[in-house]
C-alpha cells in the first residue's frame, strides 16, 4: 500500500513538473523578444497574439512626460489582478 501511495506521488510530481516545462517554452528571452511579443511588432500584430480583451491601455509619468503602455492579462482576468506584462507604446508610430 506504501509503495503505490508514493508511486501515485511521483506520478502525479512528473504530471505536474512536464506541464509547467511545456507552458514554460511560450515566455522565452532572447534578443529583442520576450516570449511572442516582439520589440517593434504593431499593437495589431500584438492582438493577433493576444486578444484585444486581454489587454488593457494605461499611462505612465516617467519624469513628468507622457508615455503609453500596454499591460497584458494572461490570467484573462483586468479586474483587480496585477498584469503579467507591460509593455511601452511608441507614441510616433503605434508599436512597441
Amino acid at each position: 500500500m506504501k509503495s503505490k501511495i508514493l508511486s501515485l506521488i511521483l506520478l502525479l510530481f512528473t504530471s505536474v513538473s512536464a506541464q509547467i516545462v511545456n507552458g514554460q517554452d511560450n515566455f522565452l528571452l532572447s534578443k529583442n523578444k520576450a516570449g511572442e511579443i516582439e520589440i517593434g511588432m504593431t499593437i495589431d500584430a500584438l492582438h493577433t497574439k493576444y486578444a484585444p480583451r486581454l489587454t488593457k491601455l494605461t499611462a505612465q509619468y516617467p519624469e513628468g512626460m507622457f508615455s503609453p503602455m500596454l499591460e497584458i492579462y494572461l490570467n484573462g482576468k483586468l479586474q483587480n489582478a496585477e498584469p503579467s506584462i507591460t509593455v511601452a507604446i511608441d507614441k510616433e508610430n503605434d508599436w512597441i
